[in-house]
């Protein structure tokens, strides 16, 4: 009786202490998890991973992982982060961690890996605008309109007020050439108080291709204005629109509609103080008006041509690195073609003129070879080498000798 007794007090002391020895390792886990948000929430990743890894030690779950696995990612280490979803993912899939998988991946540069996984999340949470705007932008790009399409109208039969989705629901239409959609929607985000650039030019560009001239320029012409001129191919697409402008795209003007903060079209034109009999007043305004049009949208577009092209010196020193190339490689044709560029991207570059002339002396060709020494001594300045100088006067005399001689 008294060793029963004893054995039942011994199993309550055990039972007891496993108990708080659980009890004190689940406070703990607890704390540290804590612990490390707090790290996190002030930015320091490196303290937060320390403590949460500890943490999971302790007693591992997901909780802490999903943890460790945001850490991962905030620290650029992709791979470990996708490793950490992976071993959530297999006993319970949620969205968010398909979500911080199709992150990561998008930040490796592995877009087919990035889009099915953004593909999962819409599939499970249509209402993550995030990952929804990112998977619609890549199948735009991608021209799957229809495709976007779809996604989009799924997220704004729930919610049809999120001005960045229907932004680009907007662009959808409008790259799908569904026009009339595109300028309704358009129009409703400029109505909204949607001013940007970017609105102005693809809700323009759209009254374009529906053939509404005036609210085409209007529209464009406000776009370049709040861009400051700086898009190229805005500023060429307005060039264009301008460009074309005649008496027989300006059958609109009575009915057209300004823009707000423009200075509209209509006000070229100045119709209003002639009458309608008066029709031949009125076509040499409209003529008038569109000829000074036509000149304003050649200077944009020269314009535009020159914010497209690069740099010249950045063009000499690529043609340079391709003449060079083949310069090295004996390739004397090819090289000279590539030299010649160069002397068109910016002809102030003395070593070129020399690579000519020793090019030209390698296919014999004498007169070309003293003409580009030549000008590599006319060009030479005081940071030319001196003895590729002195190289340069004793090949043109040498030259000089052989053309004598051929000539005589």
């Amino acid at each position: 009786m008294k060793r029963l007794l004893f054995y039942i007090v011994f199993a309550l002391a055990c039972t007891a202490s496993w108990a708080q020895t659980t009890e004190g390792e689940a406070t703990d886990w607890r704390q540290l998890l804590n612990q490390g948000r707090q790290y996190r929430e002030q930015g320091n990743s490196y303290r937060a991973l320390q403590v949460l890894q500890l943490a999971d030690s302790l007693h591992s779950n997901d909780t802490l992982r999903r943890e460790i696995a945001d850490c991962l990612y905030a620290r650029g280490q992709y791979k470990q982060c996708i490793k950490m979803c992976n071993s959530m993912l297999a006993t319970d899939t949620l969205a968010q961690d398909l979500y911080l998988v199709a992150r990561c991946y998008d930040k490796m540069e592995m877009p087919l890996e990035a889009t099915r996984y953004q593909m999962l999340v819409a599939e499970r949470n249509i209402e993550n605008c995030n990952n929804l705007l990112s998977l619609c932008k890549t199948q735009i790009d991608g021209e799957m309109y229809d495709d976007a399409l779809a996604l989009l109208d799924r997220y704004c039969a729930i919610d049809s007020t999120n001005a960045s989705v229907l932004s680009v629901r907007a662009y959808a239409l409008h790259k799908a050439s569904r026009w009339t959609e595109a300028i309704d929607l358009y129009e409703r985000l400029l109505a909204d108080g949607d001013n940007r650039a970017t609105t102005l030019y693809y809700l323009g560009l759209s009254y374009y291709r529906r053939k509404n001239f005036g609210e085409a320029y209007d529209l464009l012409k406000m776009a370049v204005e709040r861009d400051g001129r700086r898009n190229s191919t805005m500023l060429s697409r307005f060039g264009m629109v301008e460009l074309t402008l005649d008496y027989s795209q300006v059958t609109w003007v009575k009915n057209h509609r300004p823009c707000q903060d423009s200075t509209s079209i209509l006000s070229l034109f100045d119709i209003d103080k002639v009458s309608s009999k008066d029709y031949l007043l009125m076509r040499q305004r409209i003529d008038s008006a569109c000829t000074v049009i036509n000149e304003q949208g050649k200077k944009d577009i020269e314009e535009a041509i020159a914010k497209m092209y690069p740099d010249p010196e950045v063009l000499y020193y690529l043609h340079f690195s391709l003449a060079n190339h083949y310069f090295w490689k004996s390739d004397d044709k090819l090289a000279l073609k590539y030299f010649q560029q160069c002397l068109a991207d910016s002809p102030n570059h003395p070593n070129v003129y020399y690579n000519m002339a020793v090019s030209y002396h390698k296919l014999q060709d004498y007169r070309n070879e003293l003409k580009y020494y030549q000008l590599f001594v006319d060009k030479a300045d005081s940071t030319t080498d001196a003895q590729a100088l002195q190289s340069a006067k004793e090949a043109i005399a040498e030259c000089r000798k052989v053309l004598f001689m051929k000539e005589h």
